[in-house]
């Protein structure tokens, strides 16, 4: 199909007032004028879009502001309105669901979260979710804009479907979750992969703010990946760009659950890894990572942080690994940083300067052009901001109001 070119009136006023909104937002307080020199816009334009704005409910005028030069009169300053609508955010991962409310600078103001060990029932995954969107939903009165779900994959963003998520449900099936959750709360629902709403998270508030290009990489459930590229987010043909946990590394290896062969979750593996390790039980008897039964990559970093050498020989055939698959996937993408997800339990440098040097080791033009691998300010709740980031996203592209469309009659 062949797209439009041209655009319409009615669509670059649309786009200015998403703009003009992103700058507010953004900045907490500013004026007129600052947002005025900044988008290029005649002080008219500005003044109607701004009155629209107000008169919706979605900003108000607040302190004044001096100027820059300390000279002059004040102006009035613009802000995010006290009861402008909010946005619901979900979180779905093995384990974990969370549900928050968010105003419209990603500030989270109520949250609901139900832990679960195991897989779960496909009814009672239904059940619990209904039951912490309404608990949710009853700590405000403000309207709900829309929801953004942010979701372990494999998922299908046209239909709105979770496609049986490996490990998840105790049984195949696949879940309506945009039609479930419309059904629910009256408003529209966004999907996307939890990697690429962690994405979203960190270009609206995070690393990647003034980046044009990045990749964000998340290891604590299943390996994910999310991409900005040429400042615009991809996020594929059907939401499934994020599944970097299932890159085939070695096609003659073991089959995956996925189907696939060598997939990179079946050697980038911290059990697998630390099974491998057993044998210094003989000189290391008391090591607790070599009598957990399930030890996970948080639980590696914690002892990295006291400096325990056999975790890092843990982490370091990880991250071999993980920077084979991350240097074919930057290389093909022509980026060189990567956000990493990380615990704010921990403290040490030592995961991501690890998969930064062997990066680097393993980049044809490494010598050239440094891969940089940063950790996200986030902890580990990138995809949870990114939940209500998915729909921000989309306001700031143009693509929804910021407020809810008001009833026909």
């Amino acid at each position: 199909m062949i797209r439009q070119a041209g655009s319409r009136q009615q669509t670059i006023k649309e786009k200015n007032r998403a703009l003009v909104l992103q700058a507010v937002l953004n900045q907490n307080i500013v004026s007129r004028a600052e947002i005025a020199r900044s988008l290029g816009l005649t002080k008219t334009t500005l003044t109607n879009l701004v009155s629209e704005l107000i008169e919706e409910g979605i900003l108000t005028e607040s302190e004044a502001i001096s100027p820059e030069s300390g000279m002059g009169r004040k102006s009035i300053g613009l802000d995010l309105a006290e009861n402008a609508p909010l946005i619901c955010g979900v979180l779905i991962q093995r384990g974990n669901l969370h549900v928050i409310l968010s105003n419209l600078k990603g500030e989270i103001l109520a949250d609901s979260r139900c832990r679960y060990t195991g897989l779960i029932s496909p009814a009672t995954f239904r059940e619990k979710l209904a039951e912490l969107y309404r608990q949710t939903r009853s700590q405000s009165r403000q309207q709900i804009l829309a929801v953004g779900v942010s979701c372990v994959g494999p998922l299908n963003i046209v239909d709105g479907t979770l496609l049986n998520p490996h490990n998840f449900f105790t049984e195949p099936f696949e879940f309506p979750i945009v039609s479930f959750l419309e059904e629910l709360s009256g408003v529209p629902v966004w999907l996307c992969n939890d990697a690429t709403a962690g994405a979203i998270a960190e270009k609206l508030w995070g690393k990647g703010r003034s980046q044009d290009n990045f990749v964000y990489i998340s290891t604590f459930n299943g390996i994910g990946a999310g991409f900005y590229l040429e400042n615009k987010l991809y996020n594929g043909e059907y939401g499934q760009n994020g599944e970097l946990g299932h890159m085939s590394i070695n096609f003659l290896g073991p089959k995956c659950a996925c189907g696939n062969n060598g997939c990179l979750e079946l050697y980038a593996d911290i059990p697998t890894i630390v099974n491998g390790y057993r044998h210094f039980r003989e000189y290391l008897p008391n090591h607790p990572l070599l009598r957990m039964e399930s030890p996970t990559i948080l639980d590696v970093l914690t002892f990295i942080d006291a400096g325990d050498v056999l975790a890092m020989s843990i982490l370091t055939e990880y991250c071999r690994y993980l920077a084979a698959a991350v240097s074919n996937l930057i290389s093909q993408l022509n980026v060189n940083l990567v956000i990493l997800a990380g615990s704010p339990r921990t403290t040490s440098s030592f995961f991501e300067h690890t998969l930064t040097y062997m990066m680097n080791q393993n980049s044809p033009i490494g010598k050239y052009r440094q891969n940089l691998v940063v950790k996200s300010d986030f902890g580990l709740d990138s995809p949870l901001y990114g939940s209500a980031g998915i729909v921000l996203d989309k306001i700031f592209s143009a693509e929804i109001p910021p407020s809810p469309p008001i009833p026909a009659g």
